[in-house]
């Protein structure tokens, strides 16, 4: 977390500290809120929601996948007709007690979750190009229409 550097700490392995054994969703929440306080503007702030929601909804999925039990495809009309899927059952509960989910993905739909990973690391990437230049934000990143654009300058 350049955020901590940037700050001034020199010492290495109390960064290590601080963030080893940590999982996705505190390390989340831990990031947002150096970010934010780092980059004390209502813009940036604004940029750093759309960020972070997407982090979490990919958050979401990969708990999903990698707690799942999956299954190799198999021909079965009532999972999904055919081989085009891999299928998982993922335990849940819920109050009514133990329920299961069963997430069923295509090839297309890991594709899509990867770009989505990629998308995300051209973000950070950019934030952190941001934080030694942040007059830059504009050619970087921005919300229109909702929406969270990369290099809008670009497209």
């Amino acid at each position: 977390m350049d955020v901590l550097e940037k700050e001034g700490l020199k010492n290495q392995s109390i960064r290590k500290i601080l963030l080893a054994n940590q999982t996705a969703e505190p390390l989340r929440s831990l990031l947002q809120a150096l970010l934010a306080e780092f980059f004390d503007q209502e813009k940036f702030h604004i940029l750093l929601k759309k960020i972070f929601q997407e982090v979490q909804d990919l958050t979401a999925i990969r708990n999903e996948i990698i707690h799942s039990k999956w299954n190799p495809p198999v021909d079965d009309p009532d999972w999904g007709g055919g081989k085009n899927y891999a299928i998982g059952k993922k335990l849940k509960t819920s109050k009514s007690g133990e329920s299961s989910v069963y997430p069923k993905y295509t090839i297309a739909d890991f594709e899509k979750k990867i770009e989505a990973c990629l998308r995300l690391q051209k973000i950070f990437s950019s934030l952190r190009f941001l934080m030694d230049f942040p007059d830059r934000l504009d050619s970087h990143l921005r919300v229109s229409n909702g929406e969270l654009e990369l290099y809008p300058e670009r497209q």
